[in-house]
């Protein structure tokens, strides 16, 4: 597989809205269908690729025509949700981060009392 068909590939996976194993049960034909392609026209540029099979837009609402709505929705909303809960775990380490180095910059003053019983 040359550099085009790896780009192409690449965006073709990033436009399918679903899980990783579902993306991947749903390319197997288009890979076989890409292979034969690719055997017959192995230094295949992008453009040869999109003339083919279409844009990697127009090839992922074609694969995803098997997916419910359903499923689309819950697997954007996980996103999001996953998406949000790691923007606040950085925004929760950079914050605990500030404060320690907030805290180790407080001078310390310590006094020690002699008393001296006669």
């Amino acid at each position: 597989m040359n550099r085009d068909t790896k780009r192409y590939l690449r965006e073709l996976r990033a436009e399918i809205p679903c899980g990783f194993f579902r993306k991947k049960k749903l390319i197997q034909p288009f890979l076989t269908s890409l292979e034969n392609f690719l055997s017959e026209a192995p230094d295949a540029s992008y453009s040869d690729l999109v003339d083919a099979f279409g844009t990697p837009k127009e090839m992922a609402a074609t694969l995803s025509e098997k997916i419910s709505d359903a499923d689309i929705y819950r697997y954007k909303k996980t996103k999001k949700i996953i998406f949000a809960a790691v923007i606040f775990a950085v925004l929760l380490l950079s914050a605990w981060t500030l404060w320690a180095l907030y805290d180790r910059s407080i001078p310390v003053t310590i006094v020690q009392t002699t008393i001296i019983y006669d």
